[in-house]
């Protein structure tokens, strides 16, 4: 049993350091023309969501809270979250997409705080069609738009008592 468990330790630590042998080798390869520097990419410089959380309030703290599913109409939705290394300048934009129709139900952009923490309140969910969503979360800079992140959930049913 003892050889099982090492065999099995050893194959996932090999196959998990045979992962990314091949960024190495496209970073030593050298360019094939000389040429001026381009920009860095969001991916070059870092630029990353951390803390992500999706919840129904924002909490003392100023971080989303209440989180988990099931989600229904007239949920409030609020997201928060860090973004690491984000260019000066930058903005963050969040979309929230129906999956079926690809209709935009909400689309804003905020520019992080000095720390680089954002925090996105959707508006009354009441309307919003029983779905799945999509929201994307994309760094803008000047013309360019950066996919840093997508987050699906299920939208049901109110769950509150009709008034």
């Amino acid at each position: 049993m003892e050889r099982g468990r090492f065999t099995l330790s050893v194959a996932l630590a090999l196959s998990i350091l045979g992962c990314g042998g091949s960024k190495q080798e496209t970073a030593s390869a050298p360019p094939a023309k000389a040429s001026a520097p381009e920009a860095p990419t969001a991916a070059q410089k870092g630029t990353s969501v951390e803390a992500f959380r999706m919840g129904r309030s924002i909490g003392p703290q100023g971080f989303a809270v209440d989180e988990g599913g099931p989600w229904g109409q007239g949920d409030p939705v609020n997201y928060t979250f860090g973004i690491r290394n984000l260019p000066a300048g930058a903005q963050i934009e969040l979309i929230i997409t129906a999956a079926t129709d690809k209709k935009k139900v909400f689309d804003e952009k905020k520019t992080p705080d000095a720390s680089g923490q954002v925090a996105f309140t959707a508006p009354d969910t009441r309307t919003w069609a029983v779905d799945d969503y999509e929201t994307q979360i994309l760094m803008v800079t000047g013309d360019a738009t950066v996919t840093l992140g997508k987050h699906s959930f299920k939208m049901g049913a109110s769950k509150r008592p009709a008034k």
